[in-house]
C-alpha cells in the first residue's frame, strides 16, 4: 500500500503540464471576464459601479446583462436567464456559469457550426433544445427549472414550461468550466487566498459511545468516516475518554498516527502547528509559504473539500503522509504528501512541511487509482 501512495505522488506531479498561464487585470476576478467586459464596450461602467448583484442594469444588443461586483471586483459577467431567487445556494455557480458561457459564445461571434464545434470540445450536450434555445431564455426568468449532478460527472440543467420539458443542456464537473478560469489563475488565487485567510472558531462534535467502535486497545475508539478508493486514505477520527468522562479526540505522543489523522481531518484539536507549503504551478513554477495548519485545513473546509488521510511511511521519528482534499461538487482535489516530526506531537507546535498539487481532476484522481 505504501507503494501504491508513492506512485499516485509521483504521478501527480506529471499532471501539472499544458494549461497556458494568463493573468486577470486587476477590478476582474478571471482574464476571460476582462476580455468579456472589452468585447462589451462597458468597460468603464463596470469599473464604476459599487458591490452588489446587478440584474438587467446593463444590457448587450438589446438583451440584458447579469453582473456581479464583490469587493470592488467584477467576479461574474454574462446574459441575465436566472432570476435573483433561482440563483441562490448551490444554483448560483451553475447559473452563473451558463448566463458567462452564453455571452461568451455570442460575442465570438460564430456561426451555427462554429457554436456547435465549440460545444462540442466543452463537453456540452442538450437532451432538449439547442444553443439557440438557451439564447432565447436570455431575459426570460419566469420558466421553472431544476438541477442535477449525474454520478459526480456531470450537471443538468432543465427548464419546464407547464411542467413539460422545454429545454435540457448537461456539461462536465470541471472547476475551471464552472468559473471560466485557467489553471494558472486558480494557482495563483489559491496562494493568495491561503495566506489571508484567518480560521474561525470551531465548535466541535459531540460524539457519545454509539457513534464509537471500541479496539482492543484501552481506551481507544474510532469514529469510522469515508473513504477514498482504498480503506487507507480516510476521513476516522480517533478519541479517548477524558477523565470527566468525556470523550475527546487523540492527540498525543502516544498514537501518532492516529493523532496526525485528527490534525489533519479536523480543526478541532488546538494548536501551535505551522505548514511550510510548497505549491507545484503549472510551467514547472512553484509557491513556498506558510499558514497555521488551522487555518490550512479550516480553509479547504470552508472551500467545500473533504480532507482524506493516509500513511506513505512511517520511520523512526518522521511520518510521511498522503492528504487528498476532494470538492465533489466542483470535480477537483488537492493533492498532498506532508512530512511531519511526530516528536512535536508533544508540545502540538513545529513546522510541517507539505507538497501540494492543486485542482486536479477528479476524473484523473480516478485513473491513478485504477492504474
Amino acid at each position: 500500500m505504501n507503494r501504491r501512495f508513492r506512485c499516485i505522488s509521483v504521478m501527480v506531479g506529471l499532471l501539472c503540464v499544458g494549461w497556458v498561464t494568463s493573468v486577470a487585470q486587476p477590478g476582474y476576478r478571471t482574464q476571460l471576464l476582462s476580455d468579456m467586459a472589452k468585447s462589451l464596450s462597458v468597460v468603464k461602467e463596470l469599473k464604476t459601479v459599487k458591490d452588489g448583484s446587478y440584474l438587467g442594469n446593463f444590457s448587450y444588443k438589446k438583451r440584458p446583462l447579469s453582473v456581479v461586483v464583490s469587493q470592488g471586483e467584477i467576479t461574474h459577467l454574462g446574459y441575465l436567464m436566472f432570476s435573483r431567487q433561482q440563483r441562490t445556494g448551490e444554483n448560483e455557480s451553475l447559473c452563473h456559469c451558463l448566463e458567462r458561457y452564453v455571452l461568451q459564445l455570442t460575442l465570438q461571434g460564430k456561426n451555427e457550426e462554429g457554436i456547435g464545434k465549440h460545444l462540442v470540445e466543452d463537453d456540452v450536450n442538450f437532451e432538449k433544445g439547442n444553443f439557440a434555445t438557451l439564447l432565447k431564455l436570455v431575459g426570460d426568468t419566469t420558466k421553472s427549472f431544476k438541477t442535477e449532478i449525474l454520478k459526480e460527472k456531470r450537471y443538468k440543467v432543465s427548464w419546464y414550461v407547464n411542467d413539460k420539458l422545454h429545454c435540457s443542456v448537461d456539461f462536465p464537473v470541471d472547476y475551471h468550466f464552472l468559473y471560466g478560469e485557467d489553471m494558472a489563475e486558480s494557482e495563483i488565487k489559491l496562494t493568495e487566498q491561503l495566506v489571508a485567510y484567518k480560521a474561525p472558531a470551531v465548535k466541535p462534535l459531540m460524539v457519545s459511545r454509539e457513534d464509537l467502535l471500541a479496539t482492543f486497545q484501552p481506551n481507544y475508539f474510532i469514529y469510522a468516516g469515508d473513504f477514498y478508493y482504498t480503506d487507507q486514505l480516510n476521513t476516522n477520527r480517533y478519541y479517548e475518554k477524558s477523565a470527566s468522562g468525556a470523550f475527546q479526540l487523540i492527540c498525543n505522543r502516544r498514537y501518532p498516527l492516529e493523532s496526525l489523522a485528527n490534525l489533519f481531518t479536523t480543526c478541532e484539536v488546538k494548536n501551535d502547528f505551522t505548514v511550510k507549503v510548497r505549491l507545484i504551478r503549472y510551467n514547472y513554477q512553484e509557491d513556498i509559504f506558510s499558514v497555521s495548519l488551522q487555518s490550512f485545513i479550516s480553509f479547504l473546509q470552508h472551500h467545500g473539500c473533504t480532507v482524506y488521510f493516509g500513511i506513505i511511511n512511517y520511520e523512526n521519528t518522521k511520518a510521511v503522509c498522503q492528504l487528498l482534499a476532494r470538492n465533489g461538487k466542483e470535480g477537483y482535489c488537492h493533492t498532498m504528501q506532508a512530512t511531519v516530526d511526530v516528536e512535536q506531537l508533544i508540545h502540538r507546535k513545529g513546522e510541517i512541511t507539505l507538497r501540494m498539487n492543486a485542482y486536479i481532476p477528479i476524473s484523473k484522481i480516478k485513473n491513478l487509482f485504477q492504474e
